[in-house]
Order: C-alpha cells, then sequence, then structure tokens
C-alpha cells in the first residue's frame, strides 16, 4: 500500500496539476520506510530482491522481469506462434464481446481512481457459461486458441483471457502473485502512448506480436492513449517447474491487466 501510495503518478492527461510540497514530504517519509522495509524482507526472507516480492515464492527459479522466448524459454515459440497467427480472429472477438457488454470491470483496487478503467473477460472463469471443455460459450474463438495452445503440449496453460485498460488508466505498482508463473501478452489494439514496467524497464506492446514477462515483479502499465489497449493474456506455468511437481501450484487470481 506505501509503494502504491508514493508512486509517481504518470501525466495521463495535459495540465495535470503539480503536487504540493506538503504531499511531496510526505511520500519521501513514505519511501524511506518502504525502503528500510524492503532490505528487511529481503535479509530475512526468501526473497532475492525488493523488485520481486509474490506472496508465492520459489527461490530455485530462474528470474527475470522480461523474457525474450526466443532465447530463454524456446519451448514457449510454439504457444507464441498460435497467438500470432490467431490476433486477427481474436480481435474481432473482443469487439463482439464489448459490443454485448460482457467485460467486467477489475476490482482490485490498484488502478486510478480518476482515471479509465481496466476490463477483461476471463475466459474459462467459474462466473462464465462454460461449455464441454469448461470454457466460455460466448468466446468460441479464444476458448479453439486455448485448445490448440494445450494440443501444443509444451507448458500448463493456467488461463486466459482478453485485457483492456481504458483511456487515461493507470494501473498503479504491485506485484503478481506467484512467480511459478510467466504471462503472455498478445497485442491486439494497442499504440506507443501505452506502456507497461516490469522491474525497473518500461516496454510497448505491438500489434499481433507478443511480449512475455514475470509479473511477480513489480509491474505497473500506463495507458496514456485516447484509446483503450486491448491484449490477450495468456498464463503459462514456469518453464523450469515440472508438470508433476507440487510447488508448481499457482492460485488462480484474475490478475490480467
Amino acid at each position: 500500500m506505501l509503494q502504491r501510495m508514493v508512486a509517481v503518478e504518470p501525466p495521463l492527461r495535459q495540465g495535470v496539476a503539480s503536487e504540493s510540497a506538503e504531499l511531496d514530504r510526505a511520500k519521501s517519509e513514505a519511501q524511506q520506510q518502504i525502503d528500510a522495509m524492503g532490505e528487511y524482507l529481503v535479509r530475512h526472507g526468501p526473497w532475492a530482491s525488493v523488485l520481486q516480492m509474490p506472496h508465492n515464492y520459489i527461490p530455485t527459479l530462474s528470474a527475470a522481469p522480461w523474457h525474450d522466448a526466443r532465447d530463454a524459454y524456446p519451448e514457449l515459440t510454439p504457444i507464441i506462434s498460435v497467438l500470432r497467427e490467431a490476433a486477427p480472429s481474436l480481435r474481432k472477438e473482443y469487439r463482439k464481446l464489448k459490443r454485448r457488454g460482457l467485460l467486467l470491470s477489475d476490482e482490485d483496487c490498484i488502478q486510478r481512481p480518476q482515471g479509465g478503467r481496466w476490463m477483461r473477460y476471463e475466459i474459462s472463469a467459474v462466473w462464465q457459461q462454460l461449455n464441454g471443455t469448461h470454457c466460455s460459450s460466448d468466446s468460441p474463438v479464444a476458448c479453439a486458441v486455448l485448445s490448440r495452445l494445450r494440443d501444443t503440449n509444451t507448458a500448463p496453460i493456467l488461463r486466459a483471457g482478453y485485457s483492456v485498460t481504458e483511456p487515461f488508466t493507470w494501473i498503479r505498482p504491485h506485484f503478481g502473485s506467484s512467480n511459478a508463473q510467466l504471462k503472455i501478452h498478445l497485442g491486439l489494439r494497442v499504440d506507443d502512448c501505452a506502456r507497461m514496467r516490469v522491474g525497473t524497464e518500461w516496454r510497448h506492446w505491438h500489434a499481433d506480436d507478443c511480449v512475455l514477462f514475470d509479473d511477480s515483479f513489480e509491474h505497473e502499465v500506463h495507458n496514456a492513449c485516447d484509446k483503450e489497449r486491448v491484449v490477450f493474456q495468456v498464463v503459462v506455468r514456469h518453464p523450469e517447474l515440472s508438470w508433476e511437481d507440487a510447488q508448481t501450484y499457482t492460485p488462480v487470481i484474475m490478475d490480467a491487466h
């Protein structure tokens, strides 16, 4: 909570007023507390870095905020190939879901209150009308893609769905739930005015292409565009974990930004 309070608010709109000296001073004091707590936790806990502090942490896993799948995890390239090929049809299905009003607003309380909303559609969530393959009847294209991803037999697919940040949305800095998973984002409607920081590095999405990252590192999303940013997100189990290993359990938490 302290981290979110002191995070520098992005200039999502023109003419944003500067902060008062009193607020700047309060943030500085809070940052000192954050630094001290972070040092203590790294010294006495399982974590190796203050930038990677998920609730469920496996110290033995290789860790980096961003990954190039071809170099780090070539076994994931079949998944990325399927996603790239499916981008046009997924983009078309997303528009249908939006027109029908089926996207839900996320309630994780990490969005900038005065900004746009963070919307999502989880294709295998328990609250959807699921078909015989435990996937939403309202998203047949995405469900077919999910089936193809699983058929690659490269890594367990934990969940998948559409993720949207409306214009002028800021998702504040936070950690994902576990380092036992990696996330793949396929850009469906993206622009350079939308970007994401994982660890210390900012990157953009690219249309019909994928980025691979570890959301157990501190991350945030800025959409400074006057239009929405849309990605299709796939969450995979960390490739270094065996399919049978008990450590591979990952809670199904809908952190699909």
